[in-house]
């Protein structure tokens, strides 16, 4: 949009270089108003004025054209982005849903309603979830708007763009927002670090974390901010996340802290979360500090012992988490624990999926995958076709394959065992990109049609 108002007003410039204007004579002082480059050109080649203003009314009917296709293929649609977004969650997912379908056409009139018209409740409703539309779509023929209105007076503004800006994959995107981590309003510092997370900017993090110090530690702020990190996994600044750790009491951010240590591989938080482990009281927070242990505790003897006490703990998760930790760190003193309960179902009853399915839980949680897909093919084997369990098993029995980027590997289970993409994709914990890659090969474009998956 912006970019063909700026080709409409250089047009005029657009005379041969073969041509020159004749040398304008002196102006004598005068208070009348100096003539514009473009009237200049204009006076000087009528003709070619004459066509230049010609193509510049075509090209703005053009816009206005497309602005009127937007509306008119959006219909209700717009209006109804005005309903607040958390307290009609599955409504308006589903009217963002249908504006994406619609694609580039409907971009730049979301750009236009990022700034509300009025200081109302709809309108800003309407601005927040057209700039959810923008993140999905993800047109970066719109990035330079965007870019702009991340500095407008606006925060609210500024957030909005923000969060577009999060689902446009492009450099100039990275830098404005990783600008925003500096904006003098929390919201749009928060914004820009979620879509920074988004974007899987790692080398934002360090700006991520030295943000940390803005937010009381038990805050939701500085909860988003660990989430951001830990979503980013990598261990850039996680001097400036371990300094915030005597200050952190609350479950809730100890658990974001656990996952931020996990997923960026950093081992100095080993003895900390150690120290941690040994003060938490609810079972969760054991369990996620015993699972990061076994990715960060880098073979620490004192830390090793200490994980094999909990092999005795009474909660039969933590013990099993215990051993995980202990089996990642290349000890397998609990892996007879682990599989225990399981062997002693498929025991019991062995044509039975449950055994079988716990069994390959195990294995998966190991990384074990071979195994695993093993025991999930004989837990769908014991499960009636069609059946949620069995739906269950095969996906996890798909995702052993998503977990080592084998795509077409994953496909071809779902298909054999006639589970629809739809079934897999609202699985807890199932990795989209195996679709995502798919999706638009032709020859798996008949299998997706029917669910819309």
């Amino acid at each position: 949009m912006y970019l063909i108002r700026a080709v409409l007003t250089t047009l005029p410039a657009l005379a041969s270089p073969q041509e020159s204007a004749p040398p304008a004579p002196s102006a004598p002082a005068s208070s009348a108003p100096q003539a514009t480059p473009a009237e200049e050109g204009a006076a000087a080649f009528p003709e070619r004025a004459s066509s230049v203003e010609a193509l510049r009314r075509h090209l703005a009917s053009r816009v206005a054209e497309r602005r009127s296709s937007a509306l008119a293929a959006m219909g209700d649609l717009l209006n109804d982005l005005g309903w607040s977004y958390e307290e009609n969650r599955d409504i308006v997912e589903k009217r963002i849903t249908a504006i994406v379908a619609l694609g580039p056409l409907v971009s730049d009139l979301l750009v236009e309603k990022l700034v509300p018209s009025a200081n109302e409740k709809a309108q800003r409703n309407l601005a927040r979830n057209a700039a959810r539309c923008l993140q999905r779509l993800g047109d970066v023929g719109v990035l330079a708007d965007l870019v702009r209105l991340s500095t407008h007076a606006s925060p609210e503004v500024r957030t909005d763009a923000c969060l577009a800006l999060g689902g446009l994959r492009d450099a100039r995107s990275a830098t404005a927002l990783t600008a925003r981590l500096e904006d003098a309003e929390d919201r749009v510092v928060l914004e820009a670090a979620r879509a920074l997370a988004t974007l899987g900017v790692r080398p934002a993090a360090a700006a991520i974390a030295a943000k940390l110090a803005r937010f009381p530690p038990q805050s939701q702020s500085f909860r988003s901010l660990l989430g951001a990190l830990a979503d980013l996994g990598t261990n850039e600044g996680a001097e400036l996340v371990l300094a915030q750790l005597p200050k952190i009491e609350d479950a809730e951010t100890a658990l974001e802290l656990v996952r931020y240590a996990k997923n960026a591989r950093a081992t100095a938080f080993a003895l900390p979360l150690f120290e941690l482990l040994a003060d938490a009281k609810r079972s969760s927070l054991q369990e996620k500090i015993l699972e990061a242990l076994g990715f960060i505790a880098d073979g620490d003897r004192r830390i090793l012992a200490g994980l094999k006490e909990y092999l005795e703990n009474r909660s039969y998760s933590v013990r099993s988490a215990a051993a995980i930790a202990l089996y990642r760190q290349k000890d397998k003193s609990g892996l007879t624990e682990l599989l225990k309960q399981p062997e002693e179902t498929i025991e019991r009853s062995p044509r039975e999926p449950w055994g079988y399915l716990a069994k390959a839980r195990v294995f998966f949680a190991l990384e074990e995958w071979h195994k695993a897909t093993l025991d999930y093919r004989k837990a769908a084997d014991r499960v009636p076709r069609g059946e949620r369990l069995e739906a269950a098993a095969v996906c996890e029995w798909a995702q052993c394959y998503a977990e080592q980027k084998q795509w077409e590997k994953a496909l071809k289970t779902l298909k054999d065992e006639k589970v629809q993409p739809a079934e897999f994709i609202a699985w807890p914990g199932s990795k989209l990109p195996c679709f995502d890659r798919l999706r638009d090969d032709p020859k798996h474009a008949e299998w997706f049609a029917p669910t819309g998956g």
